[in-house]
């Protein structure tokens, strides 16, 4: 939380943040090992980032971290850590749960189902702008 409410970045996305351009992670990183109209994936580095590819120079509008070690942090643990969400929501077999500051960023935690297990496993999380 603090990398995304200082500078927008997630974990393995550092030293790159929302807002920055694809292109300054593709000087630095090299070419993405997948890429698509919106997104460019590092899968060996566990990072996905979302872009606008009507900018020249593909604005970065969010980031996907999916590290495997993420899957060690339980709902309770998050909860305990950071405090109450001002989201939850079960949908498509995934628990979204939501933070933000409203000002300059929202962080959404992506865990297994809640009707599962009622205390999930984190598979990823994503920062992105703040909905205005």
């Amino acid at each position: 939380m603090g990398l995304a409410y200082e500078s927008q970045q997630s974990i393995s996305s550092g030293p790159f943040s929302v807002g920055d351009s694809l292109k300054k992670v593709e000087k630095a990183w090299g070419e993405p090992e997948d890429l698509s109209t919106v997104a460019a994936n590092y899968w060996s580095r566990n990072v996905r980032f979302l872009y606008d590819g009507s900018t020249g120079r593909k604005t970065i509008t969010a980031i996907d971290d999916f590290d495997p070690q993420l899957q060690t942090i339980h709902l309770s643990m998050l909860k305990e850590l950071i405090g109450e969400p001002v989201s939850e929501v079960e949908q498509e077999g995934n628990y979204y749960v939501t933070y933000t500051d409203y000002a300059n960023y929202k962080v959404v935690f992506v865990f297994e189902s809640a009707w599962i297990d009622p205390n999930p496993r984190l598979n990823m999380y994503t920062v992105e702008f703040a909905p205005d």
